[in-house]
């Protein structure tokens, strides 16, 4: 069974001399394994780099595939957020939203970790709630060539960047009575996606849940199979 206590506590120094807190899980065995990237959201900020691990973990179910993938799980600064969006406006231009310093330290640790591990690059993947669910669509609009798919959950994602999203397999979630993060977030980026003729996104609605629909998706053995079935 994997608990909080599975995971390894890290703290990455970036170059700029951010100090990034994370968790780590590693599976035994030998061989490559997949690379799946946690983002919590605005809640689970700080720095005692434990409070951005409970939500993700009824991924690690009974025979799930997330067992056999190096997990890491970083935690945002309290005075920070991943994404420079405006959370109640949902959807946005990325010139107008800038990632945040500790989301380049994301990326950084990334690099640093698939250049490290035995990591096998045709299997990497992001998923995140909502603060956490912006910065996964960022990074897959940023890093196409990277991520072999990607679930954002109830988070915006830049509209502007919707051609190169277009060609990667994403699945969004949210619910229709958010009321954090409002419903158009994901409405409006499914939508502009769609408009291009080769997309490969996903998107279901739950009509109630308020804004907790990571609960009813973690907890889907399908969804996560999805996910992991997933390969460059």
């Amino acid at each position: 069974m994997v608990t909080k206590e599975s995971f390894s506590c890290h703290i990455f120094k970036e170059s700029d001399n951010l100090s990034l807190p994370y968790r780590a899980y590693v599976p035994k065995g030998e061989g490559k394994f997949p690379l799946l990237l946690c983002l919590h959201g605005a809640g689970e900020r700080g720095v005692d780099n434990q409070a951005q691990v409970d939500y993700f973990l009824p991924l690690f179910q009974e025979n799930s595939p997330a067992l056999r993938a190096v997990t890491i799980i970083p935690q945002c600064p309290a005075n920070m957020r991943w994404v420079e969006a405006d959370w109640v406006k949902g959807s946005y231009l990325s010139q107008n939203a800038p990632k945040s310093p500790a989301l380049l330290a994301v990326e950084e640790l990334l690099a640093h970790l698939i250049s490290t591990l035995p990591i096998d690059q045709s299997r990497i993947y992001v998923t995140g709630l909502s603060m956490g669910g912006f910065a996964t669509w960022r990074l897959l609009a940023d890093h196409p060539d990277l991520f072999a798919a990607g679930m954002p959950l109830c988070g915006g994602g830049p509209l502007d960047k919707a051609e190169i999203l277009s060609h990667l397999p994403i699945h969004a979630f949210h619910c229709a009575d958010d009321p954090a993060v409002p419903v158009s977030a994901s409405r409006d980026m499914v939508a502009a996606i769609r408009t291009l003729p080769h997309h490969h996104t996903r998107y279901t609605e739950f009509p109630t849940g308020g804004h907790g629909v990571w609960v009813p998706v973690y907890q889907d053995p399908a969804h996560i199979a999805w996910l992991f079935s997933q390969e460059k």
